[in-house]
């Protein structure tokens, strides 16, 4: 009877250490994709941004600005398995939130067709959205999660399909005073899928004949999809015919939203500058990266702004005190002094006549990282890269 006690403490024991041995282990391999991620998108801040700057010249002959959106395409395809990478660490550590907001789910589909349609239309595709007339234009849900899920369902659709069409399709499920399940399902005409090899689509890095074939992505995006769908609250599941269909159906439960949150926007334009007649505006770029603060002094200097630069946390202290900006674009890792001690300081010597709007900068893309900002005394928030129409 002793022995068994013995062992049995022995056991928890070792079952313990082993727990926090792997605690260990997956903390030290999220700060290292974490540390890689901001390394590899500061770089890709400065090449996306300097392609949208060299797109407005008028100048460029055809050659150039296809040369152009070459390299703006290849930046976003190598961001986006940046993002992936780090998403599914971040999905293995727990660290995974719901975001729900309140928003337009017509103008989402909307966005999404548009965006999609080149991709389709180069392909020889047609490409249809179809929801029914019940289903509600405000909702309560993560509308940047569900956003991903659609773009790599239909992505996916696109990309494997070289014939006939791909099909977006949005329905009520069921619904109640408390909650409405959204039902989408997204068919192709592509090869399908081989009923043994379904196993795989949703295991990390996993892929199919076809993804491998095709050489593109990390074999994440649906793992790091159904991730996402069941945190709202459902699921995906795939039917298909191989050398027919494939046919991936979702459903995500969301709330009602209200008309007010989803008041329609006017359409995004290109800005050229201030209307006349209006004071001149102060703003202070905070950036050790020459590249990177180059971008945004480049951005802002047309439109009429008064820009001026800083290249660390000290620096934009003496700044903002012998020049008062209206508004500062603060880095956050800088040497000498980072962007949270330069925004402490400032608001620590700030007075009711001389105050500042400060917004973070940072490559990092962790949600923990808004919270610390905005603790430091930041009013927002921005990650890199940045694209001009925010």
């Amino acid at each position: 009877m002793l022995f068994d006690i013995t062992q049995s403490k022995t056991d928890a024991a070792i079952l313990q250490r082993t727990k926090e041995e792997a605690e260990v282990a997956n903390r030290a391999k999220s700060e290292f994709l974490a540390c890689m991620s901001h390394e590899l998108r500061t770089p890709l801040n400065a090449i996306l941004g300097f392609t949208q700057l060299m797109g407005r010249d008028v100048n460029l002959c055809p050659e150039n600005r296809n040369h152009l959106s070459i390299i703006n395409r290849s930046g976003e395809h190598l961001l986006e398995l940046i993002n992936d990478v780090l998403e599914m660490s971040k999905i293995e550590a727990g660290r995974t939130i719901l975001n729900e907001s309140d928003f337009d789910l017509y103008r989402l589909l909307d966005t999404l067709e548009d965006m999609l349609a080149l991709k389709a239309e180069s392909k020889g595709l047609e490409l249809r959205f179809e929801r029914t007339p019940k289903v509600p234009q405000c909702v309560i849900t993560d509308e940047g999660k569900l956003r991903q899920v659609l773009i790599n369902l239909l992505g996916n659709a696109i990309k494997f399909t070289e014939q006939g069409s791909v099909v977006l399709r949005v329905r009520v499920q069921s619904e109640s005073s408390q909650k409405t399940l959204l039902w989408f399902e997204a068919e192709d005409t592509g090869p399908g899928i081989a009923t043994h090899e379904v196993d795989k689509l949703f295991k990390a890095f996993g892929q199919t004949d076809a993804g491998r074939k095709a050489q593109q992505g990390t074999g994440l995006g649906l793992p790091i999809s159904r991730k996402f769908v069941q945190l709202m609250g459902g699921d995906i599941t795939v039917n298909s015919r191989l050398g027919y269909e494939a046919i991936f159906q979702l459903d995500v439960q969301a709330r009602l939203g209200t008309a007010n949150e989803c008041a329609d926007r006017r359409p995004r334009q290109q800005i050229i500058g201030l209307e006349p007649n209006q004071p001149p505006y102060r703003i202070l770029v905070v950036e050790n990266r020459l590249e990177n603060r180059l971008l945004l002094v480049q951005l802002l200097t047309p439109l009429g702004f008064e820009v001026r630069e800083a290249v660390d946390g000290q620096e934009a202290v003496s700044i903002w005190q012998q020049w008062s900006p209206h508004l500062i674009w603060m880095d956050i890792q800088m040497p000498v002094m980072d962007g949270y001690g330069a925004t402490r300081r400032i608001r620590a010597l700030e007075t009711s006549e001389h105050t500042t709007k400060i917004v973070a900068l940072t490559a990092s893309a962790m949600d923990t990282d808004r919270e610390a900002v905005l603790a430091a005394g930041c009013d927002d928030f921005m990650r890199k890269p940045f694209k001009e129409a925010i």
